[in-house]
């Protein structure tokens, strides 16, 4: 309990040994701003084990990614916490007791672990499942093939661009330019194509 803070406000504790082995004197000042940062955090969250992404310490201390990186790596090399990079950037910070170097140990009931969540900032467009991936393709093929079957390709001929055809077997043929032979309103053509039929 604070001999100062009683009834004057919220407020968090930092091991005295920090100041009185000479660590505060020693660190440098983005080291101090990361140490004080995680036992702030440590304190709101019943935790000895918090998962921070840089950015998400950064918007709280104002340091960049750099100065976190070397002021973690000072903390390590005091024994004052133990860092484990985990995925996407996010570390795990484990207070560590500065006397003995073992780890603090949790609350009696309680994991002792904060958990990073990202903000809206910070959060990727996430990718498909892979389970889910084949699923939407065979559904994708199926509308694809029913909008396919409701709305067939119009006909034209590629060579004389003409509109009209006929089927033989599952083609569809041109009627000017391949005259069905079965149906009774064919006749020969008496003559040739003009330019404005063939396209020119």
């Amino acid at each position: 309990m604070s001999n100062v803070l009683r009834d004057q406000g919220r407020y968090f504790s930092l091991p005295a040994e920090f100041v009185e082995s000479g660590c505060l004197r020693d660190l440098s000042p983005s080291a101090v701003k990361l140490y004080v940062s995680l036992y702030y955090f440590a304190q709101k969250h019943s935790a000895v084990r918090l998962e921070f992404s840089n950015a998400e310490l950064q918007s709280y201390t104002g340091l960049d990614t750099k100065s976190i990186q070397t002021g973690r790596k000072l903390l390590c090399d005091l024994n004052l916490i133990r860092t484990l990079k985990g995925a996407l950037g996010v570390y795990t910070y484990t207070l560590l007791n500065q006397k003995t170097g073992e780890a603090l140990p949790a609350l009696k009931g309680r994991t002792g672990l904060r958990r990073y969540h990202s903000s809206p900032k910070e959060r990727p467009e996430r990718p498909l499942e892979a389970s889910s991936a084949p699923q939407l393709r065979q559904e994708s093929k199926a509308i694809d093939a029913a909008s396919r079957r409701k709305a067939p390709v119009p006909f034209r001929c590629y060579s004389c661009k003409g509109a009209e055809s006929w089927s033989r077997g599952t083609d569809q043929v041109c009627v000017r330019c391949h005259p069905d032979p079965q149906s009774p309103m064919s006749k020969p053509r008496t003559s040739s194509l003009t330019a404005v039929e063939v396209g020119f």
